[in-house]
């Protein structure tokens, strides 16, 4: 088909553009992309540059250097509230320590300054004497102890023994058991209570710990009684002290008292040990604890009123 004829095609169809239209038609086509042409390259965008003015950007460039500075100086007191943090914790913690430490010696003070101290011997320096009573013509022998302390000393109890006759001699000793909801105490028959600045006086009463007073008279006589005593203080401490006096005629004519025996507290017997061990007891302290029902719900302790007796 000729060019001629295609221009009287498109003049007489209807609706049809014209030449000049077709060809702006055409052009404007090939501007637009062509999905039809894939090596049609695509319009790159424009580049827009905005400038502002020189005092704008310096208040722009100034703000920002005043924006880092602000984040640098949050940086440096976040780390410094987290090291101040950390510093306080570790001073709490040794100020916790010291407080318990404190409380330790405060109660260890305490109990220092307000237990009992019982001790072999009167306040007046005396020991040992006989009495005026006798048995089998044997003048009897009181013991004196003092109780220097402030408190009460509770359980207070004498093993003695001479160098007479120590056959069938055995010592007693406080022990006490437990199981869940009881309690049992096996203790020496003679306990009591020494006030706190208050005398004990122990009388040793037994033919065969005893001496006639012909035989205290011989001056080549070698006679001494020695033993330990026990006691409980308030505080649920037990306290175990040996004891030993020589007697010495004339001149002298009384006890002194030499080296004091170191107390070692005996064990429970087997046959006692086997039957709380069989019936669920455990072997505990044997004075009763502060925090301990039998202690608080104790009576207050009676202060021996009478000298005891024992052997």
């Amino acid at each position: 088909m000729t060019k001629s004829e295609i221009d009287w095609r498109l003049s007489d169809a209807p609706d049809i553009p014209k030449k000049d239209d077709v060809q702006s038609v055409t052009e404007h086509a090939s501007a637009g992309p062509n999905p039809d042409n894939p090596q049609q390259e695509a319009e790159p965008l424009p580049i827009v540059e905005i400038r502002y003015p020189k005092g704008i950007e310096d208040d722009a460039r100034a703000y920002k250097r005043r924006q880092q500075r602000r984040d640098r100086w949050k940086v440096f007191l976040e780390a410094l509230t987290v090291v101040g943090v950390l510093a306080y914790g570790a001073i709490a913690h040794r100020q916790w320590h010291a407080m318990l430490a404190a409380n330790d010696n405060s109660a260890e003070a305490l109990q220092t300054t307000e237990r009992a101290y019982v001790t072999f011997g009167s306040g007046d320096g005396l020991f040992a004497d006989f009495g005026s009573v006798t048995t089998d013509n044997k003048p009897i022998i009181i013991l004196h102890f003092l109780n220097s302390g402030r408190s009460v000393a509770r359980h207070f109890a004498v093993n003695i023994e001479t160098n007479i006759d120590r056959s069938g001699s055995e010592l007693s000793y406080r022990h006490r058991f437990k199981r869940p909801g009881d309690i049992r105490t096996d203790s020496p028959a003679n306990e009591s209570d020494i006030a706190g600045g208050a005398e004990q006086l122990v009388y040793v009463t037994d033919p065969t710990f005893l001496k006639t007073k012909k035989e205290l008279a011989d001056a080549s006589i070698d006679f001494f009684l020695f033993g330990n005593f026990a006691y409980c203080d308030i505080f649920g401490g037990y306290h175990c002290q040996g004891f030993m006096a020589r007697y010495r005629p004339a001149p002298v004519g009384g006890f002194i008292p030499e080296t004091f025996l170191k107390c070692v507290p005996s064990e429970p017997s087997r046959a006692n040990l086997r039957w709380y061990a069989n019936n669920g007891y455990k072997e505990i302290e044997p004075c009763e604890q502060p925090n301990e029902p039998e202690y608080i719900k104790a009576e207050p302790p009676l202060i021996a009123s009478t000298p005891s007796a024992t052997p």
